[in-house]
């Protein structure tokens, strides 16, 4: 990771309290010091884990944040970045003043490239915790209490793909919240964004496109495309990418060697998928598995076990699913037994 720019400005605004304030930092952090590339990496790297939405600015509904950071893609110097790091944070300031429920926090401005240019803006709070004090005089060790930053829970954060910022019909805005903190809303009118999605949604959208799309003939073998294996082959490719971007023409590339044949079809059938969006890791396992848990039993399994019959419906009962398998009943067995 390459860090180009970061500023952190503190949003002053205790539990339970009306007034708000901001302490604004003038100047930029030093890029190249360890601890701020840390800071950064590690802000990126949960906000990765975390379901994202994407999509873009809300033309109907811009807001502050829309125009200062317009203002300074066109002119990318630091005073810009800074004068839109004042003039975002100042306005989430004044949204929040009178909140009660709201909480505040640090505002971490950042430019940065992880495989692709991104500015983002995480909001983070600190939190108490424990450290062991050498106490001489005792010669014994004393409980000392220290504040520091919460990078578990990432609170909100917005991530703005430079790249596709000015790329046609592309969702170069992402961002996450936390839906039980009082200060999300308010962060998420603040961004005002609008054509968003899930990276789960779009992920399950997908799956089930692979599950029904009709498999073109393969010219190497002159048979159609063995649909379980386009699909492992898809989820192979997907987690090969370290950012987890699905592009659907290389993805159609790559599983059908037609970089047209998956989008022509999704555009026709199901234009809410974008060429372009990240695969929601936990709904990836899918494309590998069949999951499903209920009334306290939980059942994964290879699709294949269903077509060779290991795993069927029982056609007189439909609340009923049969299992053959030796060793699972013997694995069952003998578990029950201990």
């Amino acid at each position: 990771m390459r860090v180009d720019k970061v500023i952190i400005h503190e949003l002053h605004k205790p539990l339970g309290t009306s007034g708000a304030k901001l302490s604004k930092s003038k100047t930029l952090m030093d890029n190249n010091h360890a601890d701020v590339v840390e800071l950064v990496s590690e802000l990126n790297k949960r906000y990765g884990k975390r379901d994202e939405k994407q999509g873009v600015f809300d033309k109907d509904n811009q807001t502050r944040f829309h125009t200062s950071f317009s203002d300074f893609f066109k002119n990318n110097g630091d005073e810009k970045f800074i004068e839109f790091s004042h003039t975002a944070s100042e306005n989430l300031r004044e949204r929040i003043e009178g909140i009660g429920a709201a909480k505040g926090g640090y505002l971490v401005y950042s430019l940065y490239f992880d495989y692709r240019p991104y500015c983002s803006v995480f909001f983070v709070r600190d939190t108490t915790g424990m450290r062991f004090k050498r106490n001489k005089t005792i010669e014994s060790f004393d409980i000392d209490k220290v504040q520091h930053i919460d990078f578990e829970k990432l609170a909100m954060a917005c991530r703005i793909n430079m790249d596709l910022f000015v790329a046609p019909d592309k969702k170069y805005l992402s961002f996450i919240h936390n839906r039980n903190d009082d200060l999300s809303q308010y962060f998420v009118n603040w961004i005002s964004s609008s054509d968003t999605v899930s990276s789960e949604e779009e992920t399950k959208l997908l799956l089930n496109v692979l599950r029904t799309i009709a498999m073109p003939i393969n010219q190497n073998t002159k048979q159609p495309y063995d649909r379980d294996e386009v699909i492992r082959s898809s989820h192979r490719h997907i987690l090969d990418d370290p950012t987890r971007t699905v592009n659907l023409f290389d993805l159609s590339k790559h599983i059908f060697e037609d970089k047209g044949y998956l989008p022509e079809f999704i555009y026709r059938n199901h234009p809410n998928i974008p060429t372009e969006f990240k695969g929601h890791y936990p709904t990836l396992k899918q494309f590998v598995k069949v999951y499903a848990r209920a009334d306290n039993i939980e059942l994964n399994f290879y699709p294949s076990a269903y077509r060779e019959g290991r795993i069927k419906f029982d056609e007189n009962d439909s609340t009923q699913i049969i299992i053959k398998s030796e060793n699972l009943v013997k694995q069952i067995r003998e578990s029950l037994s201990e």
